[in-house]
């Protein structure tokens, strides 16, 4: 049976370090790996520039995948309408409920939704080209830590559309996968290696190669093969992914705004765009849960507004004090140039 070499490469130190890895199996049982880049459309322009760079620099083709929300934005003009034009209820279940009819728990009510605020949101399930943002635009929501649902739909359904046709043909199928167990919980709890059987017959076989590795140790494995790190890692960014990504630190954050202030303008601007696609008539890009500290109710999600955001994260003490410190340093980088901010000690 045939066996599929297909590794995921995102322009990060993880998928790379994988990438060599799976270049060294190659070296030794002849197979030839597939990779893929799965691109979200929020990207910043120096991992897009990466990923031309490792292509080059591996010697092998990188196939670029992209989401496509186009039928799922053209039915949604046709549901929307009909969904908005309805009060919507939510009951909040005490703990102890059984969540019976009629419990008596706290319902939230939400009336429907004036004609033409449901026409402006029908106006915009149209593509845009991004489909980061077509997917917040159809979801009306951008994505959150406990609804991570961009991972899913911009990368891995992308790239499974080219391996779901090999297993139904019969080929087996080795997915590399650059996931590291100190990186979350959630990948903490994965194995190494798992096997899913296909219908056809097939093997799909998921393999972590670097799960139980230090951020060191694949920064080490791509610098032995001549391999130049995303520069944005040398400029304050523990992750390359998105620009922003939902997950990214308070430190990360602030030195976003600092160095890249487009893509924080690009980020307001979806935020009223996505305002206008919300049921709720308000969408931010961050959680307010994710940001202790800032004045206002706890449940309020305007509280969480981009500008909100990057105030918080210059902040010391979980919002209480301003990080003079910090301030110093982007005072000193707007004069002289911003410096080398390795979180990995890249510049050493």
């Amino acid at each position: 049976m045939k066996i599929a070499d297909i590794c995921s490469i995102s322009g990060g130190k993880d998928s790379t370090a994988t990438a060599c890895l799976a270049l060294d199996r190659a070296e030794k049982n002849g197979r030839t790996p597939t990779f893929v880049f799965a691109d979200t459309g929020n990207e910043h322009e120096l991992t897009l520039a990466q990923i031309d760079y490792l292509e080059a620099a591996l010697g092998y083709p990188i196939v670029r995948v992209k989401a496509d929300f186009t039928a799922r934005l053209e039915q949604r003009r046709v549901t929307l309408p009909i969904e908005w034009r309805k009060e919507k209820r939510r009951t909040f279940h005490v703990t102890d409920c059984a969540k019976a009819a009629n419990c008596g728990c706290p319902v939230k009510i939400m009336p429907a939704v004036p004609e033409d605020l449901i026409e402006r949101a029908v106006q915009l399930m149209t593509p845009t080209g991004v489909p980061f943002l077509d997917l917040c635009i159809l979801k009306g929501r951008f994505p959150s830590r406990r609804a991570q649902f961009c991972t899913e739909e911009l990368k891995v359904e992308p790239i499974n559309r080219l391996v779901h046709p090999m297993l139904d043909a019969g080929t087996n199928v080795v997915s590399w996968l650059g996931e590291r167990a100190e990186e979350s919980d959630v990948r903490a709890k994965k194995k190494a290696l798992q096997t899913i059987l296909w219908p056809s017959g097939a093997r799909l076989i998921l393999y972590r190669p670097i799960h139980r590795w230090t951020a060191a140790q694949v920064f080490e494995i791509a610098r032995r093969r001549g391999l130049r790190p995303n520069p944005l890692y040398l400029q304050g960014m523990g992750r390359v992914g998105c620009m922003p990504c939902i997950n990214c630190g308070k430190d990360e954050l602030a030195a976003i705004a600092q160095r890249f202030p487009e893509h924080i303008d690009k980020i307001r601007a979806w935020e009223c765009l996505l305002a206008d696609a919300s049921r709720r008539g308000v969408s931010t890009f961050f959680s307010a849960s994710m940001l202790p500290g800032l004045p206002g109710e706890e449940d309020n999600p305007v509280r969480a507004a981009i500008d909100n955001a990057i105030a918080w994260a210059r902040t010391d003490r979980g919002g209480r004090q301003f990080n003079i410190l910090q301030h110093i340093a982007a005072e000193e980088a707007a004069s002289e140039g911003a410096m080398c901010e390795s979180a990995y000690g890249l510049c050493e």
